[in-house]
């Protein structure tokens, strides 16, 4: 998993930018075969938004400074998108698009599909009528999560205290690979299971450290949150940004979708 690059050679940045050029005329073209459905909040919750601080001034150097955030209200999917929720998604098309798999352990109906890049999420959530979660409304709901588990307005979780609530490395949540969406709903916030741990979630935002975020519509990177199954807790907390480039896909890379609310 690529989250930190200090040197790239030239010839690694032409690849790249190639290997996003073709992913997104794939996708431009598979988003023509699929037709756009008006968005259906079932199984969705309503973040009522509002000002919160996002960063850590004691975490990595790019979760820093703590900043405020104004945010409208949105809706986000209460669980990640599973292999069989996809999978009816890709059959829509006309033609069908191919059947998906996410690899041997991963692919059951209910586990969240895996090994899509940027452009399979932001189609997918396009098609559905809605969109990929911004980086801050992640990390707001996230920060929601930590209050509700903590009683208090403490919104960081220390994962070392919750080893059966969120599915990290290791077996002491009872998953050796990705668990069932719906898994893990004891420790979610306004029913949105899985924020913390089993697969990281793509977002819209193109990474860049906060100070740059304001003054940039584009670049290499695409931001991912909420750690994965992989990862120990060091890199699942609230304000920890991952990222990499918009077309790589892993066992550990899947999604969920947002959408705005009526009530903005």
């Amino acid at each position: 998993m690529i989250r930190k690059i200090t040197v790239l050679s030239f010839a690694l940045l032409l690849s790249s930018l190639s290997g996003n050029a073709q992913a997104e005329t794939a996708f431009n073209e598979a988003m023509q075969r699929v037709k756009t459905m008006n968005a259906d909040q079932t199984n969705m919750a309503i973040f009522h938004g509002g000002k919160g601080t996002m960063g850590n001034n004691t975490g990595e150097k790019d979760e820093m400074p703590e900043h405020q955030v104004d945010l409208k209200p949105f809706f986000l999917d209460m669980y990640e998108v599973s292999n069989r929720e996809y999978n009816e998604y890709l059959a829509s098309a006309a033609p069908p698009l191919p059947e998906h798999n996410s690899g041997e352990n991963m692919n059951a109906p209910e586990q969240p599909v895996v090994k899509v890049n940027w452009y399979d999420a932001d189609g997918y959530c396009r098609a559905k009528g809605k969109r990929l979660p911004t980086e801050a409304e992640f990390e707001f709901a996230l920060k929601e999560l930590g209050k509700e588990l903590s009683n208090h307005d403490d919104p960081y979780i220390n994962p070392d205290d919750y080893p059966q609530l969120f599915n990290f490395f290791g077996k002491k949540d009872k998953f050796t690979y990705t668990a069932p969406t719906t898994e893990f709903s004891d420790s979610s916030i306004n029913g949105v299971a899985n924020l913390l741990g089993n697969v990281w979630e793509w977002t819209s935002d193109w990474y860049a450290p906060y100070q740059q975020k304001q003054r940039i519509s584009g670049g290499e990177y695409k931001v991912l949150r909420g750690g994965s199954w992989v990862n120990t807790p060091s890199k699942n907390y609230q304000t920890f940004r991952s990222y990499n480039r918009p077309h790589s896909k892993t066992e550990f890379y899947g999604f969920r979708c947002a959408l705005d609310s009526a009530a903005q």
